[in-house]
């Protein structure tokens, strides 16, 4: 996706799996644990900060962080990149579920639409998630926004 950093579709990436509210402090022990987050807690604040101020999440201080509609988009998007790439790892490679999740985990915040877009051509999957979100016009949207110079930093 189009200007977001990779730790930043990352949390987007968790929080739509998480599907409810979470604390930042147990957003940071949980990102760490589960998606190998590497980053400080600090980093994790600023990411926090830019993706409220980007209106993909809503968060106050010592408040829930959580996913608004605009931030579930991103998200959903997020999700059907990472699906696509564990089918394609699955079908293409015969890799174990271990590893497509773990290698589809890592690759999913790095790859481009223009890649998902040739996975997509390759491996025509009729899954719920294809139907759901329209990946392709997602890519499209992510692709203009780029041209318009992206998100604010």
């Amino acid at each position: 996706m189009v200007g977001l950093s990779n730790s930043e579709k990352l949390i987007l990436l968790f929080l739509y799996n998480w599907e409810r509210p979470i604390r930042a402090g147990d957003l940071f022990q949980t990102l760490r644990k589960e998606y190998n987050f590497d980053r400080s807690r600090q980093t994790l604040h600023s990411l926090v900060k830019k993706l409220r101020k980007n209106e993909l999440i809503s968060w106050e201080p010592h408040r829930l962080v959580r996913l608004t509609e605009i931030g579930k988009e991103h998200a959903l998007h997020i999700t059907w990149h990472m699906h696509l790439l564990e089918n394609y790892f699955q079908e293409t490679l015969d890799l174990k579920a271990v590893v497509r999740r773990k290698e589809a985990l890592r690759l999913t915040p790095i790859v481009s639409c223009e890649f998902i877009d040739a996975i997509t051509k390759f491996h025509q999957d009729d899954c719920e998630l294809k139907e759901a979100i329209k990946a392709g016009n997602l890519c499209t949207e992510e692709s203009k926004a780029l041209e318009e110079g992206g998100y604010s930093e």
